[in-house]
C-alpha cells in the first residue's frame, strides 16, 4: 500500500453476504481485538488472524468508550486481520453492534507483512466533531484501560 502497487479488487460476490460466502476478511482495531470487550462474541468464528495495518487515523469516540477510524491519509492504524467463518449469528452481531453505533462498513486495502489484500473495515463516516482525542500511536490496544481525554 502506498508504494503504487496495484491490487485487484475481488468480485462483489466475495464481499457481501447472501451469496454462499463462507469466509470473511475483517480488519479489527478496537473492541473486537484480542483485548477488546467484544472479542468473546466473535471468537468461535475466527479461522486465522494476523497483525495488520491500514492507512488512516484513530480517535476516541466522544463518549470515550470506543475508537473510531477515519480511512486514508499517510498515517497507519494497527490492528488484526481476521479470517472469519461466516455464520448468520456472526453477521447479525457485526451488523447490530457496529452499525448501531454509527460505523460504516467499507471494503478497503489492508497490509499484512508487506502484502496488500482487501478486508471489511468498520469506519467512522461522521465529521471529526463527533470524536474525542486522537490516538496518536494508531494502536487502540495500547490504550485499553487508560481513560481517554475527551474534547
Amino acid at each position: 500500500m502506498g508504494d503504487g502497487a496495484e491490487v485487484d479488487l475481488p468480485p462483489p460476490v466475495e464481499v457481501f453476504g447472501g451469496t454462499g460466502m463462507s469466509e470473511l476478511a475483517l480488519f479489527v482495531y478496537g473492541q473486537l481485538t484480542a483485548t477488546g470487550r467484544l472479542r468473546e462474541r466473535i471468537q468461535p468464528y475466527i479461522l486465522s488472524q494476523a497483525a495488520a495495518r491500514v492507512r488512516g487515523s484513530l480517535y476516541w469516540h466522544r463518549s470515550g468508550r470506543f475508537p473510531v477510524l477515519f480511512p486514508g491519509g499517510n498515517e497507519w492504524v494497527r490492528g488484526t486481520l481476521l479470517k472469519l467463518e461466516v455464520h448468520d449469528d456472526l453477521m447479525s452481531f457485526l451488523m447490530r453492534e457496529e452499525t448501531t453505533f454509527g460505523y460504516d462498513a467499507r471494503w478497503l486495502p489492508v497490509e499484512v507483512d508487506g502484502t496488500c489484500s482487501f478486508a471489511l473495515i468498520y469506519c467512522w463516516p461522521w465529521p471529526s466533531s463527533t470524536t474525542g482525542a486522537k490516538i496518536e500511536s494508531g494502536v487502540f490496544e495500547a490504550h485499553v484501560g487508560i481513560a481517554p481525554k475527551v474534547s
